[in-house]
């Protein structure tokens, strides 16, 4: 009990890291701190930053070989360096696992399926090398490789479809990353090219394209935006400091093995890393801009784009002769409208006017993505749609950005450089038709309200007029103004937050100033819009009309995925403690000043995030190919060289076999990146193909196996679970890549952000990677594996073994579902009770039954008269299979 104590007397205090004193102060404050809370975070390592390069990681790859005293064997390097540990300590590998054993570890671990029957029988009970390396190199070569290797790198990527917090608004097209990831990996991407793509693919001079087209440099920037966010921050720039701090995170710890974003507020406490080199790459993300990028954008030179544009001067043209013919002759004017003069921009900017960009001024900084836009502004007349019953040619004065100038169907969005707010209003001229245009302050995309909303239009007036922004809350911030032709929503869009806009939407821009006066510049009148009339009875017309809407047609219309896109080059300041309203100081952007990255002048017009890549990539920098070997170990062992597989610093831990390491990234090197190549050589060792079973010798000398005498035992991840009770079933679907599947109605909570969409219970029988992933709807199978929650990089997974499991396997519906139809296999495949349970014992475990288990179930399957119970034969047989999926052996991999 605690009592006061007079004011007049000191409250007696005791000792400052007394335990009592702790376990006391959380019991008044509820807290429920105990002993244990004496725990402290390590100090601060005073070591100098020159001393702490001395760390192993920061090192270059040694040329390490083979050890002579290991026992390399069938020519495997691998064993040869693990032997030699073990020998140190008079140990030896474990004998080779069960050929059933070792075929299932196979197919979970590189494609992440239970093996078919088929292979069970190619494979057999007696392997020989040969038979075993062929069943690896097809699993390599399987589709599903991509789909099980593709899961481990989206736990790198945070990749979810949502962004999470109250409202959980979607990231359009998130889904279409998973599919290149998939496909990278299929292919065998070389990993440095993969990384080159994750950090710059939108800015490659020769981007990589598929058989159809289709770009996949630009689709791996995507993972820069699986980023959580919220909506209507009170402080815009703190959100963007919250938002580039994980993005950092993410960057060092899935491609260095660094935690470098525990320098946002300080030097690192451990590691070689000042807190300027945190900001120097601050400065890399902050330039850089959310887009939804074409996937098949056409080059605005290409023959077939001029031709589009060629016949919409050649429809004007001849338009516009038919209404100077109507003119002479006004009786037969049908409607049409004569036209003023059109060399004019009609815009008077004012003295106090700040100009931002302006369509009619060469030396104007625009940003474009994707080809709506061209490659210059347009001047003249158009025809947004030839297809129309009554289409209509429209005129702007002076110069436009035009999207619709090669049809209203391409997408693109076009940005003016960022620039400060020094003035209440921002004046844009614009045109439009469905379509919008967002100001972004400090880098906030999802502009809607309560705060926020007043800075996202909808452009639907199609003559030439004036928006403006009233920015008197943000004068001082940095901004950048977006002009958004596209049918993917923007984020958070209160418009279109679930659908799309039309595909016949258009949007011209042509003027943007930032200015102290409310009313816009003062500017001539706008042409007016010349209709068909008797225009189209004229001869040619009709025929110039389809050459344009054919030009229009042949251009293809591309998808779009979320990106990053280039802006002006901005070197952030040191925040000082991480408080972004205080500066400690420039910090210009460049790589770890730990991996001595050559200090370059980065562009002032590009965010330098290619530099960056060049700068990750180089030579002598060994932490990418080290990282990723280890991760490959982690994956087929359960446990990496580097047990921290996301941590390679001071407060990691130290590689078991640094030898062994170091020649694995130097092999994957050589190899040309090649992920496949470091996978084979690693399952084809007898290091990897040994027993999982314990011995007690062993144990004792190596108790938590870190220098391998077995394999390891683990269970198997969320998704394997539900992928392998699909499989078991006969309801795997092996389609490939698409939209995601969404949860069934009925497993949706009635939330703010719930999907607008379901689908059924079993989501059609398609594989787990495909199903959606959304930060507030979880599928709640995986969850209660522990497949993680995506907010930031986990390259381990924990593994629990928790009562929601057995609950999940023993009730679900879905389970019950897929092991009716897992019985009903088994009973189609045979009039034979016994073949039956041996089909499912191959099935589940890719073995046969064991006498004793067969005359079990035997008794289970046959000993009531009318079956188990009085149940019906397939009841009974589904209460039988659905014993053999609620075992570890079907839980787990060995």
């Amino acid at each position: 009990m605690l009592r006061s104590h007079p004011a007049s007397l000191p409250v007696p205090r005791p000792a400052r890291k007394s335990p009592k004193w702790i376990a006391l102060l959380g019991l008044v404050l509820g807290l429920g701190l105990t002993e244990q809370a004496t725990a402290q975070t390590p100090a601060p390592d005073e070591t100098p930053m020159a001393q702490r390069l001395e760390h192993w990681a920061w090192q270059p790859l040694r040329a390490t070989q083979p050890p002579p005293n290991g026992s390399d064997i069938d020519g495997n390097p691998v064993d040869a360096f693990v032997t030699a540990r073990l020998r140190a300590l008079s140990l030896q590998l474990a004998p080779p696992a069960p050929p059933h054993e070792l075929l299932r570890r196979l197919w979970i671990d590189l494609v992440g399926l239970p093996p078919t029957p088929a292979a069970i029988a190619r494979f057999g009970n007696s392997p020989s090398d040969a038979d075993y390396v062929r069943e690896v190199d097809e699993l390599l070569a399987s589709p599903h490789f991509g789909e099980r290797w593709a899961r481990h790198w989206l736990d790198l990527m945070r990749y979810s479809e949502t962004l999470g917090h109250e409202f959980d608004f979607e990231l359009p097209n998130a889904w279409r990353y998973r599919d290149y990831v998939i496909r990278a990996f299929n292919r065998d991407l070389p990993y440095d090219q993969f990384v080159r793509e994750h950090i710059a693919g939108d800015l490659l001079e020769q981007p990589r394209r598929d058989a159809e087209g289709n770009n996949e440099s630009v689709q791996a920037t995507a993972a820069w935006w699986f980023v959580e966010q919220t909506h209507s921050p009170v402080d815009a720039m703190q959100h963007q400091a919250d938002r580039v701090d994980n993005q950092i995170d993410v960057f060092g710890k899935a491609f260095l093995g660094m935690t470098v974003a525990c320098a946002r507020c300080h030097d690192h406490k451990f590691d070689a890393i000042p807190t300027r080199d945190y900001y120097s790459l601050f400065g890399y993300v902050q330039s850089s801009r959310y887009v939804q990028a074409s996937l098949k954008e056409v080059a605005p030179r290409s023959p077939e784009y001029q031709l589009a544009l060629k016949r919409q001067r050649e429809f004007a043209t001849l338009w516009l002769q038919d209404a100077a013919s109507a003119a002479a002759n006004p009786e037969q004017q049908g409607g049409l409208n004569a036209q003023p003069d059109r060399d004019r921009s009609g815009v008077t900017f004012r003295p106090e006017d700040t100009v931002i960009a302006d369509a009619n001024d060469p030396r104007s900084q625009w940003y474009i993505s994707n080809d709506a836009f061209g490659e210059a502004p347009w001047q003249g007349d158009f025809c947004t749609n030839p297809d129309a019953d009554e289409p209509q040619l429209r005129t702007l004065p002076g110069e436009f950005w035009l999207s619709a100038a090669a049809g209203t169907q391409r997408e693109g969005t076009i940005a003016t450089k960022t620039f400060e707010l020094t003035h209440r209003y921002v004046h844009v001229r614009v045109a439009g038709d469905h379509s919008r245009i967002k100001l972004i302050v400090d880098g906030f995309h999802i502009v809607r309200d309560p705060i926020y909303g007043t800075l996202h239009r909808n452009i639907d007036n199609q003559e030439a007029h004036w928006q403006t922004f009233d920015v008197e809350m943000w004068l001082g911030r940095m901004a950048h103004l977006q002009a958004i032709d596209q049918r993917a929503p923007d984020l958070g869009d209160p418009r279109h937050n679930r659908g799309h806009y039309p595909e016949h939407c258009w949007l011209a821009i042509q003027s943007v100033c930032n200015s102290p006066h409310k009313s816009h510049p003062e500017t001539e009148p706008a042409p007016l819009t010349a209709e068909a009339g008797a225009a189209r009875t004229r001869k040619g017309w009709d025929h110039a009309r389809l050459q344009l809407a054919k030009a229009i047609a042949a251009l293809p219309v591309s998808p779009t995925i979320p990106a990053m896109a280039d802006g002006s080059g901005i070197d952030s300041h040191v925040y000082l403690r991480g408080n972004h309203r205080i500066s400690g100081g420039a910090a210009p952007r460049r790589f770890l000043s730990a991996l001595r990255a050559p200090d370059k002048p980065m562009p002032a017009h590009s965010s330098g995030r290619l530099e960056l890549a060049d700068a990750v990539l180089a030579k002598d920098n060994p932490l990418p190919a080290r990282v990723l070997v280890n991760r490959v170990w982690h994956h087929l062992f359960g446990r990496g060289l580097v047990t921290t597989v996301d941590n390679f610093g001071a407060l990691g831990q130290l590689p078991t076999h640094p030898d062994l390491l170091d020649w694995l990234a130097r092999d994957f090197v050589s190899h040309q990146w090649s992920l496949k190549h470091s996978i084979r050589r690693i399952v084809t060792s007898r290091t990897y193909r040994q027993s999982s079973r314990q011995r007690v010798a062993a144990n004792s000398s190596d108790p938590n196996n870190k220098l391998l005498h077995r394999q390891n035992v683990r269970p198997l991840e969320a998704e394997l679970v539900r992928d392998a009770l699909l499989s078991v079933s006969g309801r795997l679907d092996p389609k490939m890549y698409g939209r995601s599947i969404e949860q069934p109605r009925e497993a949706i909570t009635n939330a703010r952000g719930k999907p607008g969409r379901h689908d059924p219970r079993d989501g059609h029988g398609r594989r787990s990677v495909y199903l959606a992933i959304r930060r507030n709807f979880m599928p709640e199978m995986l969850l209660a594996f522990d497949c993680p929650t995506p907010f930031a990089t986990v390259g381990r997974r924990n593994t629990s073994n928790v009562p929601a499991q057995a609950l999940a396997l023993a009730n679900s519906a879905l389970v019950h579902d897929l092991c009716a139809l897992f019985a009903k296999r088994c009973i189609d495949h045979s009039d034979n009770a016994a073949q039956r349970l041996q089909f499912a014992y191959q099935l589940a475990f890719a073995r046969m039954p064991r006498t004793a288990e067969l005359e079990r179930l035997l008794k289970f399957v046959q000993s009531p008269k009318d079956g188990w119970h009085g149940s019906d034969e397939l009841t009974t047989w589904t209460d039988a299979v659905h014993a053999l999926v609620n075992t570890t052996e079907f839980r787990f991999r060995r």
